[in-house]
């Protein structure tokens, strides 16, 4: 009976340390309009050439898994729901500043790619308007000096609320921000958008003569503010160099602006680890 009983206490910590040494690996992100975690999950390794067991340090590929928005991505790291988040290097490098529980994990050199802003397909238009505006904002340096206020040199005039110019009887467009991607897109203790995209849009609508309305939605409700009319423009429309990936944050009915700002490097910030 006691040979037994050891017997079966052995097989059950062989089974416990066979689970816990081939989990996969969980990674999160901020929710993606045109694919699924588990297809982005595919689609990225298949988009890498890495060698598979040595992309992300452990033998067996990652799983993703989605959140809509950036507290509940972060709640999941401190509950121990995923291992690490997934973000470009500069926001990555931003939620390493602020959370100084965090560290770097793993770095992805070979991933690259941009934001840009995403219309309706009907919105033809207004987006010709805003790429007209952002060639104006990159000729005369207006972005690259807002690049260096609101993070190449971070200050704290960085973190002003914007007001935006009031134009009688102009058009309102209707901008949603979603504040999930600091310090690009964020909002201030009290509830206020702030960050670089909110100050190159302030530049976009003094150059369009048109009123800016914002309008704060989480990351999942992006593609549906835009079809339900509570948006004319949404920020944050991420898109990968890879061909493999570009159209995974731009689904069919969808279109984007030329990019406004470019990112290398996508980082996994996880938890630091017990020296």
């Amino acid at each position: 009976m006691k040979f037994t009983r050891k017997l079966f206490c052995a097989l059950l910590l062989v089974l416990a340390f066979s689970s816990s040494a081939f989990a996969r690996h969980k990674l999160g992100m901020i929710t993606l309009s045109n694919t699924s975690a588990e297809d982005f999950g595919i689609l990225i390794l298949g988009a890498s050439d890495m060698p598979k067991n040595d992309l992300f340090g452990n033998l067996e590929p990652p799983t993703f898994v989605f959140y809509d928005t950036f507290n509940d991505l972060n709640d999941a790291l401190k509950r121990g729901d995923i291992d690490e988040i997934v973000y470009p290097e500069l926001i990555a490098d931003f939620i390493i500043k602020y959370f100084p529980d965090y560290e770097v994990q793993c770095i992805r050199r070979n991933d690259s790619g941009n934001f840009a802003f995403a219309f309706l397909k009907n919105k033809e238009g207004l987006r010709d308007e805003f790429n007209e505006a952002l060639r104006i904002l990159r000729g005369d340096m207006t972005l690259t000096g807002l690049a260096n206020r609101y993070y190449r040199v971070p200050n704290a005039s960085a973190s002003d609320v914007i007001e935006f110019e009031k134009f009688e009887g102009a058009e309102t467009i209707k901008v949603a921000v979603t504040g999930d991607n600091p310090p690009l897109d964020m909002f201030s203790s009290d509830g206020k958008p702030i960050g670089f995209n909110v100050a190159v849009l302030s530049k976009i609508g003094k150059l369009l003569k048109k009123n800016i309305e914002l309008v704060s939605i989480n990351s999942g409700e992006r593609v549906s503010a835009l079809k339900s009319g509570k948006a004319d423009v949404i920020f944050g429309c991420l898109s990968f160099n890879s061909p493999l990936l570009w159209s995974v944050d731009i689904p069919d009915d969808i279109i984007a602006s030329d990019p406004y700002f470019s990112w290398n490097n996508l980082l996994h910030v996880g938890l630091k680890k017990s020296r």
